[in-house]
């Protein structure tokens, strides 16, 4: 479970904003950055090979310029990640989604998007190709056992089509050249010739069991030559890449990987010589029908080259996406212009960064820092137009809390995998402090004397009286038979009282504890909530005595009529003597961050979502201390929002799982 406290704006800085306390989104939310991330997939135009589009950020980017700049193509489409996208070869400006269990279909470019048919297949879809001799006719499916949905009527109705092997289809592909499909599977290749109505199997020469495949490509000019690219199925059998000159029939290995992801992708161009693109932990070419290999790096970096593409009009142009999740920040689509001999960064626009911290300046209007999980810390002074790194002295450390000075912004403080650390320059130049402190988060600071700092380690809670120089252990559950601390909260109002929940992930024990003299000494407060961990506290900054408590209930039970778990607020306005739940419950999710309005606090808002299929990752707005809730505005990509924040003239951030920051100005309603 991730350690979270909420950050406040002290009512000093936050009164110069003050939109009342019925305070409206004057919009929709708006993507600020930063570029980078992981991609999910890109497609090309065959037409205008300057135009491709990639998955990434819970949405579907697109660029016009060869990938100099990329921009949201999403607008219609459900919240979440889009999971394959497919360009009608013959009228490009038609291109089909997959997202969730539905296709989505465009007419005009991806400009907009309306939905097609539901597919058979199952939630989620993850591949979606066209039929390129019938354009009209579509297959969709994997991640959804073994079934195929085929549409002929350009997705508007769909047909099961069963594969048989009782293995889950990985990826799917069609022979431009004769009617054949073939579907790679947990199990092996299995290829239909008529329309998927019934399938053969189609290993042979892969050996006993057929292992994964994730990778198909068929030769669009050599009749029956197929390459598959393999997972092993026991340690003991590298994966690799195979070739089939007969179509399918047989298969001999080209190149064996002995590496947990095998091959992950295939390409193969219509030059002359024929290059073949394989990726593999790293990318490779062959050049003479894979009998000899050379890795391509140059430019590529650390990068996870996960998805790759070629320009049809300029087979020597290739266009790569880096598919690893934790590529926070990095770039996420590479090109070339000599067939892989050079690559350069074509990533500017597309926002996939997966933020783990958020820290606003109070004063200065659309400064603010952003921690991300292994790429660093990044500011802007100009609410997210550009970015620049701000960790030089964090030595490429994850950051896991960040907190700022009220008082004096150009102060921040940073808990990251590697120790505590602090900067008195707005991030220029950041320093671990005398006492060298390795904590975590919860990391907290009281906002009327800013150089009190609170941060847990193992099982303690650490109390710093001067900027994080040196710290003591003020409280230990070492000795207790109860959970680890999971989240802190200061009372704004009355700053030696904190409110600590720790979390027993299912076990008995899972409770809240208050202090009233810093954290000197706790006491457990009554009763026993009926959850399975404690994720956010917030305390209203007026009164310390009113708690909101973000939680997870588990199935069930003491909540009959709920199959699975669910997040939930409960709320005291007794300093934790009773609680009440309030209306608001995230079904297989969790409240993942709460925000109290500093100088309006009956306005609360809500992040909500922990799964990159929730469709319930969004932020409420309750105007009335909890009583109601609603969708404070459209416009976020359906990832989960892990941190909330307010800026000094009415503007929220979001940092989100897999998208980075978005904004919202909020206006007097």
């Amino acid at each position: 479970m991730m350690l979270r406290a909420v950050g406040f704006l002290t009512v000093a800085a936050a009164t110069a904003w003050a939109p009342g306390p019925a305070a409206a989104a004057g919009g929709s939310w708006q993507s600020i950055g930063p570029s980078g991330g992981s991609v999910g997939g890109l497609a090309i135009d065959p037409s205008s090979t300057q135009t491709l589009y990639a998955l990434a950020g819970g949405g579907l980017f697109k660029t016009r310029d060869g990938g100099r700049s990329w921009f949201h193509s999403d607008a219609g489409l459900l919240p979440g990640p889009v999971a394959a996208v497919s360009i009608d070869p013959r009228s490009p400006s038609r291109i089909y989604a997959a997202v969730g269990g539905f296709v989505f279909r465009s007419g005009d470019g991806g400009l907009t998007w309306t939905q097609a048919g539901r597919p058979a297949a199952g939630f989620p879809l993850t591949c979606l190709v066209i039929d390129p001799q019938s354009p009209q006719t579509l297959y969709a499916g994997c991640g959804a056992g073994n079934v195929v949905s085929r549409s002929v009527d350009e997705g508007a109705s769909w047909v099961a089509l069963d594969t048989g092997p009782g293995a889950s289809v990985l990826t799917l592909a069609i022979d431009p050249l004769q009617p054949a499909i073939y579907a790679g599977t947990t199990a092996g290749i299995w290829k239909s010739v008529d329309s998927g109505a019934s399938w053969q199997a189609a290993s042979k020469g892969m050996g006993t069991p057929a292992p994964a495949v994730l990778a198909i490509t068929v030769d669009p000019v050599k009749r029956g030559t197929v390459y598959a690219g393999t997972q092993s199925v026991t340690q003991s059998e590298p994966g690799g890449l195979y070739v089939s000159r007969n179509g399918g029939a047989t298969w001999r290995l080209l190149l064996a990987q002995p590496n947990p992801a095998g091959v992950s992708c295939l390409v193969i161009s219509p030059a002359a010589r024929r290059p073949l693109y394989a990726c593999s932990a790293g990318l490779f070419k062959s050049s003479d029908s894979g009998r000899s290999w050379q890795q391509l790096d140059g430019g590529l970096g650390s990068a996870a080259i996960a998805f790759l593409v070629l320009d049809p009009a300029s087979p020597v142009r290739l266009y790569a996406g880096d598919g690893n999740v934790l590529n926070a920040g990095g770039t996420a689509v590479y090109t070339t212009a000599n067939s892989g001999g050079s690559w350069q960064p074509a990533g500017s626009g597309i926002s996939a960064t997966s933020v783990t911290a958020l820290a606003v300046d109070p004063v200065q209007q659309g400064t603010l820092f952003l921690g991300t999980a292994n790429a660093g810390l990044f500011k802007t002074t100009n609410d997210g137009a550009q970015w620049t790194p701000a960790d030089l002295g964090l030595r490429g450390s994850d950051v896991l809390a960040l907190a700022i000075d009220p008082q004096s912004p150009a102060t921040l403080y940073a808990e990251t995998n590697r120790a505590f650390f602090a900067t008195h320059d707005g991030g220029a130049r950041w320093f671990r402090p005398g006492a060298r402190f390795a904590g975590g988060p919860p990391l907290v600071v009281d906002a009327q004397t800013p150089t009190t700092l609170y941060s847990v380690s193992g099982s303690s809670l650490y109390r710093s009286l001067d900027g994080g120089l040196s710290w003591t252990q003020t409280y230990s559950w070492m000795d207790r038979q109860v959970p680890l601390p999971a989240a802190l909260a200061i009372a704004p109002s009355a700053p030696s009282t904190l409110y600590l929940g720790t979390n027993g992930a299912g076990t008995p024990g899972t409770r809240l504890e208050v202090s009233h003299d810093g954290g000197t000494t706790f006491q457990p407060l009554p009763g026993t909530l009926p959850i399975i961990s404690i994720d956010v506290l917030a305390v209203d900054p007026t009164d310390a005595n009113t708690l909101y408590v973000a939680a997870t209930i588990p199935p069930g039970i003491p909540f009959p009529g709920h199959p699975q778990s669910f997040g939930t607020v409960f709320k005291s306005q007794d300093a934790g003597q009773t609680f009440a739940e309030l209306p608001i419950e995230v079904p297989g999710a969790a409240v993942t961050a709460l925000l109290i309005d500093p100088v309006h606090p009956a306005v609360i808002y809500g992040a909500t979502g922990s799964g990159f299929f929730s469709p319930d990752s969004d932020v409420m707005v309750s105007r009335d201390g909890g009583a109601g809730w609603s969708q404070l505005a459209p416009g976020l990509p359906g990832l989960p929002v892990v941190q909330l924040a307010l800026g000094p003239a009415g503007t929220m951030y979001a940092g989100t799982q897999g998208a980075g920051a978005y904004k919202l100005v909020l206006v007097s309603k």
